[in-house]
């Protein structure tokens, strides 16, 4: 009687086991369904993981670049005192017989020989120059003909890829600046606020565009992604610089809310 009793439980405990393991398995549906779900996840969330890193690799080439030109400038200074005092001229000089301006480069070309020691120039080319540009919103930049008075020679490629160029050159005095100052990081596009970026030209050095209180380029109307305030496609996007450099990031790419005083990151 207890040899048949033991028959009877061994053979319900492999029964059960059996039961146990066909249930532990997942089924071809199952195992399918399972893996459309990690895809659809996956698909939602891999761009915007990819985008954010490439946002902070742009923050951290910028910080860099800027570091490296300042140094340039606050050499060049110390050599030939502050840039009010180099004898600089207006870049634009007069119209053409269709209207447009007419260019002369000679101080921005006499600026870039004075900060040209101090760098590490791998090219005097522009590598990553693209056809064309964009607006922070996206828009493609269109922008007036002009006329050069002579050659230009105000631009150069470091040996990280960035491009850096002097631009027009607008009031000797320098009161409160001298002109525009260019930052392109190596990108396929190029795109206000993302890989292309304005600086202010001062007789002490650069300062970043879009700071609290500037008046030039505003953080709040040339830094807007929706654009409320109509900005035209070549200053839309001028305003980011300073939110980069300062604050370490590029949320300004994912709200339109934000300030200096108020909200400085999305939710």
């Amino acid at each position: 009687m207890k040899k048949n009793c033991f028959i009877f439980t061994k053979g319900l405990y492999r029964s059960n086991f059996y039961l146990a393991g066909r249930h532990a398995a997942f089924t071809l549906a199952e195992t399918l369904i399972t893996l459309a779900i990690i895809g659809v996840v996956a698909a939602l969330t891999i761009p915007s993981l990819v985008q954010r890193f490439q946002e902070r690799q742009y923050v951290s080439q910028l910080k860099k670049s800027y570091a490296v030109l300042q140094n340039a400038f606050q050499m060049a200074i110390a050599e030939h005192g502050p840039i009010d005092q180099w004898g600089l001229t207006t870049t634009v000089v007069g119209k053409d017989e269709e209207g447009n301006n007419i260019l002369d480069y000679s101080s921005a070309n006499m600026i870039f020989s004075y900060i040209e020691p101090y760098l590490k120039i791998a090219s005097y080319e522009n590598l990553n120059k693209p056809d064309k540009w964009y607006s922070l919103d996206g828009r493609e930049v269109s922008v007036a003909p002009t006329t050069a008075a002579n050659e230009m020679h105000n631009g150069a490629t470091l040996a990280d890829g960035t491009y850096f160029q002097l631009g027009w050159i607008s009031t000797l005095s320098c009161n409160p600046y001298c002109g525009d100052f260019w930052i392109f990081l190596p990108a396929k596009k190029q795109q206000l606020g993302v890989t292309r970026f304005n600086f202010k030209l001062t007789k002490n050095g650069l300062v970043p565009c879009g700071e609290k209180n500037d008046t030039y380029q505003p953080f709040e109307t040339k830094c807007d992604i929706s654009n409320k305030s109509g900005a035209s496609t070549d200053t839309q996007g001028r305003g980011c610089t300073a939110w980069v450099i300062y604050e370490g990031n590029m949320e300004y790419l994912h709200c339109d809310d934000l300030s200096w005083d108020g909200k400085k990151k999305c939710d």
